[in-house]
């Protein structure tokens, strides 16, 4: 249902900190957004329907969240507290909900209209 995987620190020194990010296979447009302290995205889950929403893939940029998940067979509810730098893989018919526990950044791969077209509310 979800896969979350930290993205490991591959170098540091004077300048900063680099991190490697593997072969991604998606091409096109991407949202990158900004979430407030508090708020809540998603509520919906994906059927799979566009290649990009299977799995849908996130990456947690900055920040802290509670990811809020459950099988659609299921009516019991998990939840993931987790920091930023983390990519999240959620996979069809996984409904999902990401609490921010502090102003966040994340990068998801797909974009606005695929999103759309591969989004139900339960």
């Amino acid at each position: 249902m979800i896969k979350v995987t930290k993205i490991e620190e591959k170098g540091r020194n004077e300048k900063g900190i680099t991190f490697e990010i593997e072969n991604l296979d998606r091409t096109g447009k991407y949202i990158l957004a900004q979430r407030n302290k508090g708020s809540i995205s998603g509520g919906h889950y994906h059927k799979g329907i566009s290649p990009t929403k299977n799995p849908e893939i996130v990456f947690l940029l900055q920040g802290e969240v509670v990811l809020k998940y459950k099988s659609l067979e299921s009516s019991d509810f998990s939840e993931l507290k987790i920091e930023a730098l983390s990519k999240i893989e959620i996979f069809p018919n996984t409904w999902h909900e990401l609490h921010a526990l502090s102003d966040i950044l994340f990068l998801e791969l797909n974009s606005l209209k695929e999103g759309d077209l591969d989004t139900f509310k339960v």
